[in-house]
């Protein structure tokens, strides 16, 4: 079998693939959404009402559709299915929402688990917390959507709820174990006091515990009690001049600026505060913002900025509080990433509900960014009244009644334009977003500037083209024409070519125009055109097969995947469009030639200028090939008719794969070859389409479907597995150098970030069997196959991933690493290296020099100890610096990792045979950590492996010193999880 002629069809960019394995982590991710804070409250089951289809639940606050698929023993796929109508974006559900639970209810209720709320203390983050309560941080995730902010940060302050088992509604809550980031602050002495007194003076020390130096801390209730005293007398002093204070009373200037939300809320609690006396404290602490602070329908929006910030964009946030009959509450907190301008406070769509509008600008080294926020109260909440982002560089930005598809006043923003020379050739725009009918403010129009540049023609005429209705077509066809004849259009960027290259894909355009429009003499005479004007340029050759193919099959979909397959082995058909600056669009294969859904009438009979090939085959028609399945799930029953009808063409498989939109150059595929190795041709299918659902990007889901075809031409199915994500074929070939076929491929699943996963499967006879070890997973990255190192002990292909930046800010330091995954002797797939790309800064990190070190271990039987033993030398590097992400103190980290390496590189020299060195670096450990737990545990396994030479049960003896003091292990875990780490019992290494 030639596999070159298949291959193409599955080649895609970006692949997390799941061989029978659900997309873990990112089913886990999937559940991070923005939504209104919510009240913690203890969750009891609800009366679940039956219908004949299964029983309806009402959502209550804080639940989601993982927590509540775990309660009924469904799937959240099962849940989404049930409920079409209530799948947002996000996955947000909201309170009241009515869940159809398919199936019967259960007997009696399972409890939902109870939360204790946790209070951030500056530095934590979400793995600090998840390993003080022993939680996962999926869970904890999951049951703070509120909270999971775009890069993960928590506040200082912010609430988080974490989740308990239901068996432990009764018991008192446990006490969290604290990680020792820094010395414990021995507590003052408190005396008996009123029971107000105390919750006074115990607020007052949790202040100071998280805000103010260690020096302050330890000076004593005296230190605290004088303060009171004197903001007392102050106050006093105040009432008896009788003259109004401009300076907030009992209200202390934060020393950070994640705590000023609280410190104006005590000042607002206050019977008489009103909005000059937030005015005065803010500009007091330095914070004011010129008209940061203003009253009006949403009762007192506040606006101050970070006192330890300057200039024009410095750190600002805004709150709103709403005034009740218990005074005021905070009930938003835009929690801005830049600098913040409050831009109106009114009812601006006119649906008797206030709205406030705020612009959040941010600014990179040449460009500042617009981002316009809307929100809206509904009677009990704020919500986000945008229907997408709108955000803009340098915007000149009005609220203006200027269409009346919007219902009252409409944002209009202006600008557009980059600060920078490698943004490309650009024109200002004009965009207008309006409520239609009182809903979010939505996308209603968009302008572009007048522009002499050819390209921008070419910009208008494409977006035109993919518009896919008569008039699109019809103005596509006037712009192709300006931009192909048009002499006093500009070149505007830095291709040579720039002129002669658009003019010939405008004329290859042309053709695809007329062919759409019905019009095949149209599209002829644009080809024989293009090849008079560029005869031999790259879009001649372009031109010339697209229309062979047309003509040979009279189908545009079938004509446009050969371009595809051209301009994918012919990168300058792309590359001409590919790169005009970060402002303008990129350009792709796929993109050479558009498959529109469009009904083309024929209006003239086909002239063909190419004869036709003797041999082609006439596509099917509609009645010899199936009609397209409702779901994935019907491919399999249907795909075995597609192969015998199409007489296993696979141009024809491909079309009508194409057309069903189970395929297209970015996703799904197929492969005919023999899999099994019986002599017949077998069928290998990864329909993959695009819903809700799905965990790849823009919700790409598959299947992976293997047919055994017979000497017959019968097709069996032997596997029907479900892909979460977007699967792509890597290789179909021998890339272990047995003999014997494999097939590899890849899958990417999406989030907060992508993953991708490779699996390798091969036929041993009965069944397929996996090929390669779980854990072949990278973020944001790729996987290629690519022929063994000389020397390396593999044979046939190696695995290379290259990635692991997730960009998230609790994933680590954004250094990439590379993965190698090799066969043995014919064997599964197995990580034999893992290295830190050592041009990036912030790759002299001893925690991730551990790694390296770790993944070499634990390849030893492969590789021998002796890599390992050079990588934990290299580690135990003075130079290497600190780079905890958690806090940590830098001394006390690098001790603990230069303690572990040590205790490691002492396993691996015993293991590898060389026990005097193991020795000798027993002596200089236990000289230099005498009181480490480290070196305990290196004593006591090395004196137990020495006796029998039991690796695991010297491991086993050793397992509580690792456990007793959890930073023995949890320093693994201190550097994102972009890096792996390691658990209690795997600190000490078992062969």
């Amino acid at each position: 079998m030639n596999f070159n002629r298949t291959l193409w069809i599955r080649r895609q960019v970006q692949p997390f693939a799941g061989w029978f394995v659900a997309l873990t982590l990112v089913v886990g991710l999937g559940a991070m959404v923005l939504s209104s804070t919510l009240p913690v409250v203890a969750q009891s089951a609800a009366t679940p009402t039956e219908t004949p289809d299964g029983f309806y639940y009402t959502v209550r606050r804080g639940e989601y559709w993982g927590l509540i698929a775990e309660r009924f023993g469904k799937t959240v796929r099962e849940l989404k299915a049930a409920n079409p109508q209530l799948v947002r974006y996000g996955d947000v559900l909201r309170v009241g929402d009515e869940l159809l639970i398919p199936g019967a209810p259960p007997p009696t209720a399972t409890p939902l688990p109870n939360y204790e709320e946790y209070v951030v203390k500056r530095g934590e983050g979400w793995s600090t917390i998840a390993q003080k309560y022993g939680v996962r941080l999926r869970d904890l995730f999951e049951a703070n959507p509120d909270l999971v902010r775009y890069d993960y940060i928590l506040f200082t302050g912010d609430r988080v709820r974490v989740p308990l088992p239901a068996a432990a509604d009764a018991a008192p809550a446990a006490t969290p174990t604290v990680l020792p980031t820094v010395a414990p602050t021995e507590e003052p002495a408190i005396e008996e006091a009123t029971p107000e007194e105390a919750i006074e003076e115990e607020a007052v020390e949790e202040e100071a515990v998280e805000e103010e130096a260690v020096e302050e801390e330890a000076a004593g209730d005296e230190a605290v009690e004088e303060d009171i005293a004197e903001e007392e007398a102050a106050e006093t002093e105040t009432e008896e001049s009788d003259i109004p204070s401009e300076e907030p009373v009992g209200v202390a200037c934060p020393a950070d600026f994640a705590d000023f939300p609280a410190a104006i809320g005590a000042l607002l609690e206050a019977p008489d505060a009103d909005a000059a006396a937030v005015t005065a404290f803010l500009a007091d602490c330095d914070a004011a913002v010129e008209g940061g602070v203003r009253a009006g329908e949403a009762d007192l929006v506040v606006v101050y900025a970070n006192p330890a910030t300057t200039g024009a964009n410095r750190q600002t946030d805004l709150l709103i509080f709403n005034k009740g009959a218990q005074g005021y509450t905070q009930t938003y907190r835009a929690r801005a990433g830049g600098a913040v301008t409050l831009f109106a406070l009114d009812d601006i769509n006119r649906d008797a509900q206030p709205d406030v509008v705020w612009v959040d600008r941010t600014c990179g080294a040449s460009t500042c960014f617009d981002t316009i926020e809307v929100i809206s109260w509904d009677g009990d909440q704020w919500l986000d009244w945008t229907d997408g982002s709108i955000t803009m560089a340098f915007a000149d930005i009005r609220l203006e009644d200027v269409t009346p598809a919007g219902q009252g006043q409409e944002l209009v923003l202006e600008g557009g334009v980059y600060g920078s020379v490698g943004a490309g050739p650009q024109r200002a725009r004009t965009e207008t977003w309006g409520s239609v009918d009182g809903a979010p403010y939505t996308l209603l129009d968009q302008v572009n500037a007048a522009s002499n540049c050819l390209y921008h023609v070419v910009l208008d005429a494409n977006e035109a083209l993919l518009s896919g209705d008569e008039q699109g077509l019809a103005t596509a066809e006037a712009l192709y024409t300006k931009a192909a004849t048009d002499t006093e259009l500009e070149a505007c960027w830095t291709r040579d070519d720039e002129l002669d290259e658009l003019r010939s894909f405008s004329l290859f355009r042309l053709a695809l125009v007329a062919a759409y429009q019905g019009q095949p003499g149209g599209a002829v005479k644009a080809i024989e055109s293009l090849g008079e004007r560029f005869e031999g340029a790259i879009y001649d050759q372009v031109g010339q097969n697209w229309l062979a193919a047309y003509e040979s099959y009279d189908d545009i979909a079938t004509a446009c995947g050969v371009v595809s397959r051209f301009a994918s082995a012919n990168p300058a058909a792309y590359e001409i469009l590919a790169d005009y600056g970060y402002a303008n669009p990129s350009f792709s294969a796929a993109e050479v030639c558009p498959i529109l859904d469009i009904e083309v009438v024929a209006a003239e009979p086909s002239q063909s200028a190419t004869p036709t090939p003797a041999t082609a085959t006439p596509p099917p028609t509609d009645a010899s090939l199936p009609a397209c399945p409702a779901d994935l799930s019907g491919y399999a029953a249907l795909l075995p008719a597609v192969i015998a009808a199409s007489g296993s063409d696979e141009l024809v498989i491909e079309t009508w794969l194409r057309q069903c939109d189970a395929m297209s150059d970015e996703r799904g595929g197929f492969l005919l070859v023999d899999a099994n190795g019986d002599g017949a041709q077998d069928a290998i299918f990864w329909p993959t389409v695009v819903s809700d659902l799905g965990f790849g990007p823009d919700g790409a889901q598959g299947d992976l479907l293997i047919f055994h075809g017979d000497d017959a031409g019968v097709f069996t199915l032997a596997v029907d597995e479900e892909i979460y994500g977007q699967p792509t074929l890597l290789a179909a070939e021998d890339l272990t150098g047995d003999g014997k076929l494999d097939l590899a491929w890849q899958v990417v699943g999406c989030s907060t970030f992508c993953v991708l996963e490779v699996q390798v499967v091969q036929w041993d006879g009965s069944t397929y069997v996996t090929m390669i070890q779980p854990g072949a997973t990278i973020a944001e990255g790729e996987a290629q196959f690519a022929p063994v190192a000389e020397g390396d002990p593999g044979s046939g292909q190696q695995l290379v991933l290259t990635g692991g930046v997730s960009g998230a800010a609790e994933g680590g330091l954004a250094v990439p690493h590379t993965e190698v995954w090799q066969s043995v002797d014919g064997g599964p797939f197995h990580r034999l290296r893992w290295t830190y790309d050592r041009t990036v800064e912030g790759n002299d990190c001893m925690g991730l020099r551990l790694v390296e070190a770790d993944v070499a271990l634990q390849a030893a039987a492969v590789l021998g100890y002796q890599q390992a033993i050079d990588h934990y030398i290299a580690t135990i590097d003075p130079t290497l610096k600190a780079c905890s992400i958690f806090g940590l103190n830098a001394d006390e980290e690098l001790v603990l990792l230069q303690g572990f390496a040590t205790f490691r590189l002492i396993q691996a020299e015993a293991l590898g045979g060389d026990l005097e060195n193991a020795r000798a670096d027993l002596a200089a450990l236990t000289g230099g950590q005498p009181d480490s737990d480290y070196t305990k545990a290196a004593t006591q396994w090395l004196t137990a492996f020495e006796a029998n030479r039991d690796a695991a049960a010297a491991c086993q003896s050793i397992l509580a010193i690792f456990t007793e003091n959890a930073m023995n292990w949890q320093i693994t875990d201190h550097f994102g999880y972009n890096h792996p780490a390691l658990a209690a019992e795997q600190i000490c290494f078992q062969p």
